[in-house]
């Protein structure tokens, strides 16, 4: 029997050398939903019509069945279904390069990372620090926190894709020709809203919205308890992996407020369509009797018995005869009226508003991963103070005090790293304040820590 044993770099160049036939297999997984599975004649068809036509005879070696089999990258073929599974690493290769068929993460792979997270929490504070158990798992969270940055950085891609495609049919419904149909378009975002996007947001939230703990609140305590151990390094490198995980929470929260304009707009579409269509059919069902010499001399008119029932049309006569004259003036009055008008406006003396000439701090001024690490150093290299007057206040200080072209949205994400330092519980609420940072203001409800007043 032949050994088919190759170096796998040299496999991963000749996939990427027929990555278009490779890609077509990705599509097979992703719309049967198969995980990883493809027929076992599907790659075959692929080897013989692509692969053995190539004039290069060392790829014939490299793609050949046995050789993907032995080397790893198909990892079982299952002769009763004949179906075979690429090996995860090269699905997600595929998927990496040519993001368009990336698949959205569902519910349950956030859930997944959800529960490993909170298992590692609930086993981090029985380890001893330094020991071979302590040390494996740190390793293990590190890895699992940069596999989840990557997916989530994946997965926003491909969202913004998605709801970019589905935006370009809503607005294509009306033209000419045009095969988009409106309910289909509605399952399609509904489904896509509920099976992704909010769960999405749902896990990158900061905000502690799962009564059993969400992904976020159990990075918290795993890095606080890393912390308390003192691995300090260790706990700030897992601080900066989790905000570069939760840094897409904003981004998805912007497509979820597009999805749900398109849900409403295509809400009020369907309901509008579909009383005008129930209006129509119950006018063409009154008719029925009046046709074919049913009776005659009818003439429809507004006082018809048939509209009795109608009461969407009730009022419709008056409201005209009210309003008709309000837009029905005499034309030769028109450029009268204007000139009067003008006349007006000239002779009228305006005040001067005393208009503040700071602007409010814009939604999207966030700041990059890079300038997140610098406010989180500067922050979290200090001890923070057993009382604080005024959260923000504190922050804006120390902040505009130790970097340079400092702006309000350093203090914004600044509050995010400092509440995860700090008990909630000692925090009280103040009167509404304002801080400004000569170009911007952020007017804010003040925010009073205090540890003496729950620890004294």
């Amino acid at each position: 029997m032949r050994d088919s044993r190759i170096n796998r770099d040299e496999i991963l160049l000749a996939i990427i050398q027929f990555k278009n036939g490779f890609l077509d297999m990705l599509d097979y997984i992703n719309q049967n939903n198969t995980g990883c599975e493809i027929p076992h004649a599907k790659y075959m068809s692929f080897y013989e019509k692509q692969v053995l036509i190539h004039p290069d005879k060392n790829y014939h070696q490299k793609l050949s069945f046995e050789a993907m089999l032995d080397n790893g990258l198909f990892v079982y073929w299952n002769k009763q279904s004949y179906m075979v599974a690429f090996a995860t690493v090269i699905v997600d290769l595929l998927r990496f390069i040519d993001n368009t068929r990336m698949k959205e993460l569902s519910n349950a792979e956030f859930n997944k990372y959800r529960i490993w997270m909170k298992a590692l929490s609930e086993r981090l504070p029985n380890l001893d620090y330094g020991s071979e158990d302590y040390i494996e798992e740190l390793l293990a969270y590190k890895n699992q926190m940069n596999e989840i940055a990557s997916h989530v950085r994946e997965n926003t891609l491909v969202l913004k894709e998605r709801v970019y495609e589905i935006a370009d049919m809503y607005q294509k419904r009306n033209n000419k020709g045009s095969e988009v149909n409106i309910e289909e378009l509605y399952t399609q975002v509904d489904k896509l809203f509920r099976r992704h996007v909010q769960p999405f947001l749902e896990f990158v939230s900061p905000a502690k919205i799962v009564v059993d703990g969400n992904f976020t609140s159990f990075v918290d305590t795993i890095n606080s308890t890393i912390r308390l151990k003192g691995g300090g390094e260790a706990a700030a490198t897992g601080f900066y992996q989790k905000t570069a995980i939760t840094f897409y929470y904003k981004e998805i929260g912007e497509l979820t407020d597009q999805l749900r304009g398109i849900l409403n707009m295509i809400h009020e579409e369907r309901s509008s369509y579909i009383a005008t269509e129930s209006i129509y059919k119950e006018l063409m069902n009154a008719l029925v009797p009046l046709r074919h010499g049913g009776q005659r001399n009818i003439i429809l008119k507004p006082d018809a018995t048939v509209f009795d029932h109608f009461s969407a049309l009730l009022g419709l006569n008056n409201h005209n005869a009210g309003y008709k004259a309000k837009f029905s003036g005499r034309q030769d009055n028109i450029p009268t009226r204007f000139e009067k008008y003008i006349e007006v406006v000239k002779n009228t003396v305006l005040k001067k508003n005393n208009v503040d000439e700071l602007v409010s701090i814009p939604e999207n001024m966030y700041p990059e991963y890079e300038r997140q690490q610098l406010i989180s150093n500067c922050l979290l290299s200090r001890e923070t103070p057993n009382t604080i007057e005024d959260l923000y206040q504190y922050i804006h200080e120390i902040l505009d005090e130790n970097l340079q072209d400092y702006n309000l949205g350093d203090s914004l994400y600044g509050f995010e790293v400092l509440l995860n330092e700090i008990d909630p519980d000692q925090i009280i609420y103040t009167t509404r304040k304002r801080i400004s940072d000569g170009l911007y203001f952020l007017e804010y409800m003040g925010w009073q820590y205090n540890e003496e007043r729950v620890n004294g």
